[in-house]
């Protein structure tokens, strides 16, 4: 299950619908028109967070603010359509190392090699990389890298596989992601998301995938308040409903397993936070996760692994 969502992560964010590749962009002599272009992306993604457009630094970047539920959101674009998209959490985030950031870059595996012609007399550069795939790694000193691996090892394993699926299958050298104590910040060296006409739907893949992680650190590390992400339900009235809870699946353990495609209609049991199993009803379905329709008639957004079949 983690390396399908993975996999569905990054295809959800690969377009067929470019209004031009990013390569074009890059090389469009005209700046006034490459301007253009950019502004005319950010009003295509400012769909998704309800967001107002405006130029920044001269015209160089696209700055599109909104809201997504009720975390406030950032979209940037730069002259080349690159994208760093920022959510402020303001979730306190306790026990966050300082300058985590997790980066992709397409020749890292030129760093293993280096590493082989090591010699540790001569070659005294402490900082080293610490890979998580092939191509997505964290670089520091060696006890911050110790820090770092088990911050992340303490994230849930689908949503930080999740993260290094998108940044290797839709990103270019020089993306990278920051989890900070009141903000999450992917930036994607590629301009899929922005220049696609389907820009709002993509960004909002990472917008999902960026709330459960910012969701997902807020109950483990004792945050001031727990973010809420689109599609997130209202205080519950009846004891046969869940706790409220953001969109995507509920926080807090590891799934209770993998369950089979479940068809629209099927009367399910969600597992929740509490580690409790309420019934529910799958009313729509999407890659990875289901719509459930509780007793009092509250709708949820929930991750595949955590709804199984009555």
């Amino acid at each position: 299950m983690i390396l399908w969502h993975a996999m569905w992560t990054s295809d959800l964010l690969k377009a067929d619908d470019l209004v031009m590749t990013g390569s074009a962009l890059f090389h469009l002599d005209d700046e006034d028109a490459r301007r253009r272009i950019c502004q005319e992306a950010g009003q295509r993604l400012a769909g998704a967070i309800g967001g107002t457009v405006k130029l920044r630094d001269g015209g160089d970047e696209v700055h599109v603010t909104g809201q997504y539920g009720q975390i406030p959101v950032r979209l940037v674009i730069g002259d080349s359509a690159n994208i760093i998209v920022t959510l402020r959490t303001n979730a306190g985030l306790k026990d966050v190392p300082d300058r985590f950031l997790v980066f992709y870059d397409a020749s890292a595996s030129d760093y293993a090699a280096e590493q082989l012609d090591r010699d540790d007399e001569w070659d005294d550069d402490d900082e080293q990389k610490l890979f998580l795939s092939p191509r997505v790694y964290m670089r520091g000193e060696l006890e911050e890298l110790r820090q770092y691996k088990t911050f992340w090892d303490r994230l849930p394993a689908e949503l930080t596989a999740q993260v290094v699926g998108l940044m290797e299958g839709a990103s270019n050298s020089g993306s990278w992601m920051g989890i900070y104590t009141d903000e999450i910040e992917l930036s994607l060296n590629d301009a899929t998301i922005p220049l696609s006409r389907s820009g709002a739907q993509r960004v909002e893949v990472v917008l999902r995938l960026l709330t459960d992680l910012a969701i997902a650190a807020a109950q483990r590390w004792g945050a001031k308040r727990v973010p809420q992400g689109r599609g997130a339900s209202a205080t519950p009235t009846e004891a046969t409903s869940p706790a409220a809870a953001p969109a995507m699946g509920p926080p807090g353990g590891p799934p209770p397993g993998v369950a089979p495609v479940i068809p629209v209609g099927t009367a399910v049991l969600v597992t929740w936070a509490d580690g409790n199993r309420y019934p529910a009803v799958v009313s729509q379905t999407a890659p990875g996760q289901y719509l459930c329709v509780f007793g009092n008639g509250q709708q949820q957004w929930v991750g595949a692994p955590y709804v199984n079949r009555a």
